[in-house]
């Protein structure tokens, strides 16, 4: 019997929560922050895909042959730093180097971050949550 092993990667996004591995549009278990976790299934072509609430990663398509091993490595997707960084810059960082009374420019810069971590939000939860996570072949697994 072939076998699928998900490898997904720790990371302070949705570190609290499960994702799910979905096969053949069935929901075949779930994988925890940092862990990994195996799946039998028979041989010939098949469909894998991570998702957590609304979010979802990118269809893997999956030849097995015989007792083949094929490993696949999850994780959220790295834009989603950009709104951490917006987060931190906008918020926290800018207070702290701006002489205070704050001038005219940072209430600006303020609204425009605030903006920002908007539109990503949008972004998102709308128009990129099909791509939020991202699954891809795990090139460092001995199996690959």
């Amino acid at each position: 019997m072939a076998k699928i092993i998900v490898n997904r990667s720790s990371s302070i996004f949705n570190g609290t929560r499960s994702f799910d591995v979905w096969i053949d549009n069935k929901k075949a278990g779930s994988i925890k922050n940092g862990s990994s976790e195996e799946f039998n299934i028979a041989e010939g072509e098949h469909i894998i895909q991570c998702k957590l609430m609304w979010y979802a990663s990118n269809p893997v398509t999956v030849t097995l042959k015989g007792d083949q091993v094929k490993v696949l490595k999850v994780a959220p997707h790295p834009r989603q730093w950009i709104v951490l960084g917006i987060v931190l810059i906008g918020f926290f960082l800018l207070p702290l180097i701006t002489p205070v009374p704050h001038p005219e420019w940072y209430k600006q810069l303020r609204m425009i971050c605030f903006i920002g971590i908007i539109v990503c939000m949008i972004l998102f939860v709308g128009v990129l949550r099909k791509s939020a996570l991202q699954l891809k072949s795990d090139h460092k697994s001995i199996f690959n």
